[in-house]
Formats: C-alpha cells, structure tokens, sequence
C-alpha cells in the first residue's frame, strides 16, 4: 500500500505479530471472522477500539478442505475514504480461490497415494484400506468404500482400534496409512464364527423353555387366560411369575454368544 497508509497501520498494530483475535483486540475483520466462521465487513466505528474508527476492513476465513480446521483469514483494510463497496466480495472470492487450490492439492496427494497403494491392496488376501494422513480413504479391498475414516490424533505402527473398523494393523506408506482389520474368528468346522445373535448349547436349551421362534409357551398362554380381572391375587401372582420367567428366558437367548464346549 502507500506509504502513508502503512504507517497509519503501522500506529495502531496492523503489523505481524499483533494479536487480533476478538477476545483482546475486540470487533476487527481479522478476529471477527475467525468466531463467526464467514467473511465480515467492519466498518468505522463498528470496531471495538476508538482508534481503529478511521478504518473500514473486509475479512473471510479459509478453512482446510481436509477437516474444517480454520488455516488463516483474508483481510483488506483501508482508511474510510478508500471503501469500495466490492471490497467483502472480493475477500470471499480469494478465500474461495485459496481453498479450491487446497483442494486440488489434496487430490493429486489421493491419487499419489492410489497409485503407491494399489499393488499392496491387489496382493493382500483380505480387507484392507489406504487413508491419507487425515482419514481420506484412497483405495480400498475386500469392503465396503467410503470416503472418510476418523484416524485418531496421533496413530503409530502396529495394532490400533479404530471406528467402524474395529481392531485393525495401521502401516505407515508414504502420505498415509495401510490399515488392514483384523480377521474374522472361525469356528472350528472351517466356517464363519458365530454372530452375536446365534445360539450355543445353553441356548438351544433355553428356545425349548421359551417356545419355538420365541413364541410364548403353552404354560404361559394358560396362565394368562385363567388370570381373568376377576380373578384371584394368587392367579394374578402366577400369570406375572411365568412371564418373567418367559422374557428372562428370551433375553438370554438372544444375548447367548459363547460357542458350544
């Protein structure tokens, strides 16, 4: 800018090093839109410090497209008889461009990472995954793709338990991970283990109390048409007993996981 005018800056702060975050230096286009989260025009005496009065500044934050994190602001500020009415659209354009060329760098960073991972996946048996450093998946096997996996702060070589894939191997490969879940339990006939609703001996016990598909058993459907209302106390203390007994029966046959001994 001009001379004269940086030196206007340089009295009251527009400096690096200067903090300008809302919470000490008050209503400013570089604080300001840091908490708002969108571009912001303050104009003259909008500023919280009387001596920014004679300024009018436009402001928009850039975001990382990767995560969200806000990265730094845009701002362009002028004395009050340099205000251009375009000046807010302008802000937000080069915050636009800014991040559109993150963007851009991010996927030619996917598709480095692609290309370094694909003959690891194509040789691997099982599932595995390549994510960049922020969660970004770039290639995928033997399971479902998405877009994202949520990495935690700090992930290092070797065993880690990560949502939705449960216990996984994370390798380090250049620009990201390889993490490969860990493998199905079988059971001891060669086929799939057991899932958490499948039935062990005890179980199997517990059906025939309960009745076939869950069905209530005759002893309870008997129960509950002789408890008529006009009945006595002691019916109705029956009829409650066997349908405790049938839904504790149920519970414990849906919840039964162990395989038989």
């Amino acid at each position: 800018g001009q001379q004269a005018v940086l030196r206007h800056a340089d009295a009251i702060g527009l400096a690096p090093g200067t903090d300008w975050r809302e919470a000490p230096s008050g209503t400013n286009s570089l604080g300001t839109p840091l908490v708002a989260r969108r571009p912001v025009q303050v104009f003259s005496a909008e500023h919280f410090v009387r001596t920014h009065h004679r300024w009018t500044c436009s402001g928009a934050p850039i975001t990382d497209p990767r995560d969200g994190r806000l990265l730094g602001v845009v701002d362009v500020s002028g004395l009050l008889d340099t205000l251009h009415p375009a000046m807010l659209k302008l802000v937000e354009s080069v915050a636009k461009l800014a991040e559109a060329e993150l963007r851009a760098r991010h996927l030619r960073s996917l598709e480095r990472l692609r290309s370094v991972s694909a003959p690891l996946l194509a040789r691997i048996g099982g599932r595995a995954v390549a994510v960049d450093e922020t969660g970004w998946v770039a290639a995928v096997t033997g399971m479902a793709p998405v877009d994202r996996l949520p990495l935690p702060r700090r992930l290092s070589a070797g065993p880690a338990r990560l949502s939705p894939l449960g216990l996984c191997s994370a390798e380090p490969l250049p620009g990201g991970w390889l993490l490969r879940p860990a493998a199905r339990p079988r059971s001891r006939g060669g086929g799939r283990g057991r899932g958490p609703w499948s039935l062990g001996r005890e179980g199997r016990r517990l059906r025939g109390v309960a009745g076939q598909s869950g069905r209530m058993p005759r002893r309870v459907r008997e129960s509950s048409r002789s408890a008529s209302p006009g009945s006595s106390g002691v019916a109705s203390a029956a009829r409650a007993m066997a349908l405790v007994s049938w839904s504790r029966s149920l519970m414990a046959m849906s919840w039964r996981t162990a395989p038989d001994s």
